[in-house]
């Protein structure tokens, strides 16, 4: 049976009460605690809003030894139209992360209005589960910006001036 689409051809979404920043959990628990799709190794550490300081913020940015993980949560669709646009988004640009994923609630978004460079994970409400509808390609990320989410990682760990232990 297909699933409902409305004129703009996304699937209308589910009724949901999750908000954007609970999402952003279930995202989080999903790159520590599972092999991230694409590789054989799963994230060891991960960070939610972080900004590159140029002009590019991750939802959810995962980090292993190998690779870099980004999770863009859109918990509606005009929000995926605008990130869609963004600057960041472009073919052209060189952002953050070497696999790079939306992640919505299942039914949210067509997956056929998705990059196809980029991964789709949903997140199917009743079953609190995480699908890999498609997998990312590989990126190459933009070192200048990768180091920027480390170094705010590190200025909220250590002190100024002081060791990390």
């Amino acid at each position: 049976m297909a699933k409902p689409h409305n004129k703009q051809g996304h699937y209308m979404a589910a009724i949901t009460k999750l908000t954007h920043n609970e999402l952003q959990q279930v995202a989080v628990k999903y790159l520590l605690h599972k092999k991230t799709p694409n590789m054989d190794i799963k994230c060891q550490y991960t960070i939610q809003n972080a900004n590159s300081m140029y002009g590019e913020i991750a939802d959810v940015y995962g980090l292993s030894s190998s690779y870099n993980v980004l999770i863009e949560v859109k918990s509606n669709y005009p929000d995926f139209l605008v990130d869609e646009n963004k600057r960041c988004r472009q073919p052209d640009s060189v952002g953050l992360g070497h696999y790079r994923y939306y992640f919505f609630p299942k039914g949210l978004i067509n997956g056929a209005n998705v990059r196809l460079d980029w991964g789709i994970l949903e997140y199917d409400i009743v079953n609190k589960k995480v699908d890999v509808v498609r997998k990312s390609l590989k990126f190459v990320e933009s070192v200048r910006k990768a180091d920027a989410i480390k170094y705010s990682i590190i200025r909220k760990l250590a002190k100024p001036g002081k060791e990390i232990k």
